[in-house]
């Protein structure tokens, strides 16, 4: 919404015209709050994403477009359907403060209502730096800011990005109606945060924009056993 509602569309409509599925921003409140189900490796995963961060004239309305504003109850509603019809749920929050690697009071309140409602993984952005990424139940990661991935960076703190994998294995769930084809993801997981950064100062201006991964030993590796 920084360049207004027709950017916004040209944004949405760009995205899918290249088979990229959005959540958590469109042109009514509805489409804003709509999940998103993805199959991938015997799994269907749910998707939903929530702004925290809003400027006047961003928040979608059932009339207007905009983001979908984060709110408890909100989301803990929207979980709790996408649990019933998927194995998986994630969550992304645009949230925090910027510069700010550690989670304010506001964002632990989103992340403990996403979790509680039966979300398993928690992905937040807009600090612009890397954060932590923890295990907040059994089962389940919260990565409080995973820094810039596609943004350009104007100051040594945001440097330093990550790309984060979680493997989760089939296993039973009450997701599917197919009594012989259930699967579930509260089994053990894992995950890696794999860091990367920028050459800000580099010579050819496409390099300037390229992520290079760090040394192998700073990638993050955890259990969410």
């Amino acid at each position: 919404m920084d360049y207004g509602a027709e950017a916004l569309s040209d944004t949405l409509n760009a995205a899918r015209a290249s088979g990229i599925a959005t959540i958590g921003a469109g042109m009514t409140l509805g489409s804003a709050s709509r999940r998103v189900l993805i199959e991938a490796g015997g799994l269907r995963i749910a998707f939903l994403g929530y702004s925290d961060v809003n400027p006047v004239g961003f928040v979608a309305t059932p009339g207007s477009p905009g983001t979908a504003k984060a709110d408890v109850e909100a989301i803990a509603h929207a979980v709790r359907a996408a649990k019933r019809a998927a194995d998986l749920v994630v969550c992304w929050f645009h949230w925090g403060v910027e510069l700010e690697r550690s989670p304010n009071e506001r964002q632990q309140q989103f992340a403990a209502a996403a979790l509680q409602a039966g979300a398993k993984v928690v992905l937040g952005a807009h600090p612009h730096v890397l954060g932590a990424v923890e295990r907040r139940a059994r089962h389940s990661i919260v990565a409080w800011t995973l820094g810039n991935f596609v943004f350009p960076s104007g100051q040594p703190a945001t440097l330093q990005t990550a790309i984060l994998r979680v493997t989760s294995p089939r296993r039973v769930s009450s997701a599917s109606s197919d009594p012989g084809n259930r699967r579930s993801s509260s089994g053990a997981c894992s995950l890696e945060r794999i860091t990367a950064e920028r050459r800000c100062n580099a010579p050819d201006r496409r390099e300037r924009s390229m992520l290079f991964p760090c040394d192998k030993e700073d990638a993050q590796c955890l259990s969410c056993s």
